[in-house]
């Protein structure tokens, strides 16, 4: 049987990419292989998950998990974990409103506002918003060390502080005060471990997008 056309670039390659286990090795893409292939890379993920924090008591041998996070295993996971999610990553830029900006910088907060934008779309909406937050945070400092409150004050205020002053001094509108909260209680609610999804890391995301473009300027 002629298999069928894939209609995206990852979608062919991870057809592809079935086509290996062990590689460089070939092998066909029955069910049992297929199968066999997720059985191996969800046991590879928690491995890699251990080692991210802490190991739990070892049960197997060390030479064992050397081999199952060897180079060529951990690539051979990573390269069809990372195809699979590449329809959502298209789906997650897409989400962004395209916004202009003239003369942007790399200013610490720009730093920030695109480390949360790359969170996002890589379908991490905890480390999103808290970025978010640290570029709307970054910015206010800035902007009322300059205008409103000097320097050498500016770190005596928290977020809230910040918001308030800068609406009271007419730096922020009345929307861009009730967007800053926004964002600060949900960086807030992330630090103190309520659950979040990527649809409140997009709002969130993009609340902070429309803050820096308000401050632009100032």
């Amino acid at each position: 049987m002629k298999p069928a056309e894939s209609a995206t670039l990852s979608e062919h390659l991870l057809r592809e990419a079935q086509c290996f286990n062990f590689f460089p090795h070939r092998v066909y893409r029955t069910k049992v292989n297929l199968a066999t292939q997720v059985w191996l890379e969800r046991a590879i993920a928690k491995l890699v998950e251990w080692r991210k924090t802490f190991a739990p008591q070892a049960n197997g041998s060390a030479e064992a998990d050397q081999f199952w996070t060897s180079e060529v295993m951990l690539d051979q996971m990573y390269s069809r974990v990372l195809l699979q999610e590449v329809p959502n990553f298209v789906k997650r830029t897409q989400a962004l409103r395209a916004l202009t900006l003239s003369g942007i910088s790399n200013a610490e907060y720009f730093v920030y506002l695109r480390e949360a934008a790359h969170c996002y779309i890589s379908g991490l909406p905890q480390a999103a918003i808290a970025l978010s937050r640290a570029a709307v945070e970054n910015r206010l400092k800035g902007v009322c060390a300059k205008t409103i409150i000097g320097r050498s004050a500016v770190d005596d205020h928290d977020l809230k502080a910040l918001i308030d002053i800068a609406a009271r001094h007419r730096i922020l509108s009345k929307r861009g005060q009730e967007l800053a909260h926004s964002v600060r209680k949900a960086g807030n609610d992330v630090l103190h471990d309520k659950p979040t999804n990527v649809e409140d890391a997009l709002r969130v995301v993009e609340a902070a997008r429309d803050i820096i473009q308000l401050l632009h300027g100032k």
